[in-house]
């Protein structure tokens, strides 16, 4: 009876994947620490600075092949607003996030509250693997466009190790145009360290930004 309702709370995720939905928003499948606080103008979900996962229903649920379909979500740390975000790895899976409203400091994160569908991931974590993040920071701490301060960045960012059971996969937005990428697995996770060598730094990207312009 346990694997059918997980089979069952998956099949949106799976939907979403299969027609190309990027708009599936779910309550985040990663409960957080109770001493979080969220920075978004209306919060609608458990949010924090350090991750402390429950097992979700089904947001992430095991391939055949050993690949997991996993929701995308992002806490934001920086003063920018995030317009949105792309995850792909080097097999060409991919996935979006959704918006993110700035951080009002104090090493509390804004976001964490929304999750979209779907990334898939490798179950089993490999040294060295890698995915592409592209994100869209916009200067106005309203999220109000301003085209010229828009501006699209790209990273390639290192996967830390994690565990076989996967709950999301979450980027963390930080100053200085830097991100972090962490799979979730049930770990207790806080803001990165600066010098956490997991941390990449992104370059304003000239063929999205190009793209927008036109």
């Amino acid at each position: 009876m346990t694997n059918r309702i997980k089979l069952l709370a998956a099949i949106p995720c799976y939907f979403c994947l299969i027609f190309g939905i990027s708009g599936c928003h779910e309550q985040a499948s990663t409960p957080l620490a109770p001493d979080a606080t969220l920075n978004n103008e209306r919060p609608r979900g458990p949010v924090a600075s350090r991750l402390r996962v429950r097992k979700p229903a089904a947001h992430s649920e095991r391939d055949n092949d050993g690949w997991v379909a996993a929701s995308v979500l992002g806490l934001n740390y920086s003063a920018y607003y995030i317009v949105g975000f792309s995850v792909t790895d080097s097999h060409g899976h991919s996935g979006s996030g959704p918006s993110i409203h700035p951080s009002k400091g104090g090493n509390k994160p804004a976001g964490g509250d929304v999750e979209q569908c779907c990334l898939m991931i490798p179950q089993t974590w490999t040294a060295g693997t890698t995915v592409t993040v592209s994100w869209q920071r916009r200067t106005d701490p309203r999220g109000q466009e301003n085209p010229g301060d828009d501006q699209w960045l790209t990273a390639v960012a290192k996967v830390p190790p994690h565990g076989k059971d996967t709950y999301g996969f979450w980027v963390y937005f930080l100053d200085g145009d830097r991100i972090k990428v962490q799979v979730g697995d049930g770990t207790a996770h806080g803001k990165p360290l600066p010098n956490d060598p997991y941390i990449a730094r992104g370059l304003p990207d000239e063929k999205l930004n190009g793209a927008r312009r036109r």
